[in-house]
């Protein structure tokens, strides 16, 4: 690790796993323990951006302490009528 620029660019060893290819995250940029997946996304310059899965539970709970939350020019009296009984689906 750079010490001095702890988000330096690091290189790390790619090799094969079976008839998978494998990569050898250095020790200091290992996700934490209970990491089991992770998502994979192609960069345009041919890359790989790997970013672990979360928890479904604490993506729900970051999602409605982080948003999104309605505009500001939101107008919560804009009228809104219930539907008509004239039209019926089951005619």
């Amino acid at each position: 690790m750079n010490k001095h620029d702890p988000s330096a660019v690091r290189e790390a060893a790619v090799f094969k796993s079976n008839r998978s290819q494998a990569v050898r995250i250095p020790k200091d940029l290992a996700f934490a323990a209970d990491v089991k997946r992770v998502t994979i996304e192609p960069t345009e310059d041919g890359g790989l951006v790997i970013k672990p899965v979360k928890d479904p539970a604490q993506a729900w709970r970051d999602y409605l302490r982080n948003g999104p939350f309605l505009a500001k020019d939101f107008d919560p009296n804009i009228p809104d009528p219930p539907p008509s009984d004239d039209i019926a689906f089951d005619d």
